[in-house]
């Protein structure tokens, strides 16, 4: 029975007929259903009406993680639209507390904030169309991680819709406020494969007196990396410090603070870089390019890779070997790449091949993820690795808070 055909009275939940479900594609397969609850009894409705009709359930809100995740196991599914749960529910500017239903934008949210002289310390590579729930769902953070660790870190306290029909609610909306912490971290990252996160609850900052974005050419990555490790071990701790390769290799830092604490950070950090040889430049990317760098590539095949700081440099050296354009973010190890185009025809097991190379080049301690991939290699690849040793964990946790499997059956690590 299809969900026009169900016998529930809020079978208008999920729909068949609305023409923007079209827009709604995830891994080249437009979504079955469309269903955009603008509450959180109405998000408890369709996962009911969901689990009786046989309709798997993908939370979406702007869209920019999604197609990061194994292949969907599902006949049919719907996707969980949040544009209408957009509402600012709570905000004490002098506790530096803000409560949002998940599908506000971040950039609507930080307008709000800077009216009160604060702002929350994220900057995914597109702020107008992430939403919070989406950050907090893929743990996502741009450039300023090295300064403000990641949106786990600044997260009090979330509400969400779980697969057996119910709320469930981690933390609170008070900084010292211990209470289920646990499940704060659990949700976060969890990549709408647990439930749909409706609610979240963050510590905000004051905006800071001064931002410097300083942008530096370098001759070479191995110059670029070398320096930008000169200057995560001289610990002056800049808010951020990538390299971007393409077409030339630059550096940018970037300072946030007070005035005094930024100009002498800038004079000292520009007297080191050009020591190591590289040279200011006045004009360039801004570090809005830099952070949309990778997601804006047209490229179907890309890639993140964690390793130590001091492994950078090698890993920056393979991947430009292997054609890829590349982002690094020095301090955490992190780096993103897109991959030539002919990567995507390229199989997996062959030796010689990008993607061979890759997952084998990895150091220990390291992780590789694929970030995007088209549909057939992920047929061949779990996206996200192999599975840990603590995967059982993992896997009951998936059978508790998602019973029925409605929410994204397959696309988590280890198919689960």
């Amino acid at each position: 029975m299809s969900a026009t055909e169900s016998h529930s009275p809020i079978t208008s939940l999920i729909c068949a007929e609305d023409a923007r479900r079209e827009s709604f594609v995830l891994d080249e397969k437009p979504a079955d259903f469309l269903a955009a609850p603008s509450s959180e009894e109405e998000c408890l409705q369709i996962i009911q009406q969901a689990h009786s009709n046989g309709i798997a359930l993908v939370p979406w809100g702007g869209g920019t993680d999604i197609q990061q995740g194994n292949l969907l196991e599902a006949r049919r599914w719907a996707a969980l639209h949040t544009g209408q749960m957009n509402r600012l529910l709570e905000y004490s500017p002098p506790d530096m507390v803000v409560t949002v239903q998940s599908g506000m934008p971040l950039a609507e949210l930080q307008k709000t904030l800077r009216e009160q002289n604060q702002f929350l310390p994220f900057d995914p590579p597109c702020e107008d169309r992430t939403t919070l729930g989406g950050i907090v769902a893929a743990n996502r953070q741009g450039l300023l991680r090295p300064g403000f660790g990641t949106p786990r870190d600044r997260l009090l306290g979330l509400r969400v819709a779980i697969g057996n029909k119910t709320m469930v609610k981690g933390g609170g909306k008070v900084v010292k406020n211990v209470a289920g912490y646990d499940l704060c971290k659990l949700f976060t990252g969890s990549f709408g494969t647990l439930g749909l996160i409706t609610e979240v609850t963050f510590k905000t900052n004051p905006l800071p007196e001064r931002q410097a974005h300083l942008l530096f050419s370098a001759p070479d990555t191995q110059r670029a990396a070398t320096a930008a490790l000169a200057v995560h071990t001289a610990r002056f701790q800049p808010a951020s410090l990538s390299i971007a390769c393409h077409e030339g290799t630059y550096l940018y830092v970037g300072l946030i603070g007070s005035r005094e604490a930024t100009e002498w950070q800038e004079k000292a950090i520009t007297d080191l870089l050009m020591e190591h040889g590289l040279q200011r430049s006045e004009a360039g990317w801004t570090d809005s390019d830099i952070r949309r760098y990778i997601v804006n590539h047209p490229s179907p095949v890309q890639v993140r890779m964690t390793v130590r700081p001091t492994e950078t440099p090698d890993a920056l050296k393979l991947l430009i070997s292997l054609g890829a354009s590349a982002l690094c973010h020095v301090p955490t190890g992190i780096l993103e790449a897109a991959l030539p185009q002919e990567t995507a025809t390229a199989h997996p097991r062959d030796i010689n091949g990008p993607i061979w190379r890759l997952q084998r080049s990895i150091p220990q301690g390291g992780h590789l993820v694929w970030t995007r991939l088209p549909p057939v290699l992920k047929a061949e690849i779990d996206v996200w690795g192999a599975p840990r040793a603590d995967f059982a964990l993992m896997r009951g946790i998936k059978r508790t808070l998602d019973p029925h499997r409605l929410f994204s059956p397959g696309r988590f690590i280890g198919r689960l």
